[in-house]
């Protein structure tokens, strides 16, 4: 079991500094500078700190090999430069972390085809498919965070709710009944890999919910901003707080009572 701990880990830290660095790119492509950049929890004696960093606006990078944390905060100026910027720009960096984990859920998975034989996916369009959808991405990387969040935040509250309803107990898993599900997996380089791709997904489509303390509720905030009471916008802030910690509450006493 320490190891299946172990092995979620490690996933997870990957899956939270590829997030962190989708939101890092968005604000570099905007020009807007970094006060810090964090790769990995800061503890003492195993955090490397680089200053200044030129080429890329950062004035402080902390990599650390606790990698289950991160975070991007831009300067003062910078922060007060993208709250006057338009929709699209400001969603470009909101939703870089979900942009950043569904690229690399399309890099994994087509990498996956070239070893592997999966059901429905051994043809050569499959392969052009995913090779198509990556170059997508890449592409129109600002239009993904401008109008495809939105409509994965829509679907994945339908199919939440419909989750709700159907089978409650079974609607969320926390990190208890994600490592009790992947403990029936021997822990090896393929399990890592697949796990790594589930995630990715996962934590992309999860932080797109229009709720307090994830992605998306960072664009109902943005949102509410024309909204002329202050507060129903402050009421929709704090409930979605709320909600955030009922989900998490929810998710680990459904991993204990299941």
């Amino acid at each position: 079991m320490v190891l299946v701990w172990a092995r979620l880990i490690l996933v997870l830290g990957l899956v939270i500094m590829v997030h962190e660095l989708g939101h890092a790119w968005a604000l570099y492509r905007l020009g807007i500078p970094l006060e810090r950049l964090g790769i990995g929890a800061p503890v003492p004696f195993l955090t490397l700190r680089f200053r200044n960093i030129e080429r890329f606006r950062i004035e402080q990078l902390t990599i650390s090999p606790i990698l289950f944390w991160g975070w991007v905060k831009p300067t003062e100026k910078g922060s007060l430069a993208l709250a006057e910027m338009d929709y699209s720009a400001r969603a470009s960096v909101y939703g870089g972390g979900i942009w950043a984990n569904m690229l690399a859920t399309a890099i994994l998975f087509a990498l996956s085809l070239v070893t592997t034989e999966l059901p429905g996916f051994n043809g050569v369009g499959a392969r052009a498919a995913f090779a198509l959808l990556i170059f997508a991405l890449l592409k129109f990387r600002r239009q993904f965070s401008t109008y495809v969040v939105p409509a994965l935040a829509v679907v994945t509250l339908i199919l939440l709710a419909s989750s709700l309803v159907s089978s409650p107990k079974d609607a969320f898993h926390g990190p208890i009944g994600i490592a009790r599900d992947s403990a029936a997996e021997p822990v090896t380089p393929s399990s890592f890999y697949w796990q790594l791709l589930n995630l990715q997904f996962a934590i992309g489509i999860t932080q797109a919910l229009p709720i307090g303390g994830l992605d998306g509720g960072k664009y109902l905030s943005m949102w509410a901003e024309n909204w002329k009471s202050a507060g129903l916008r402050k009421a929709v802030n704090t409930g979605g707080m709320a909600l955030l910690v009922l989900l998490i509450l929810g998710s680990c006493v459904g991993d204990l009572i299941r």
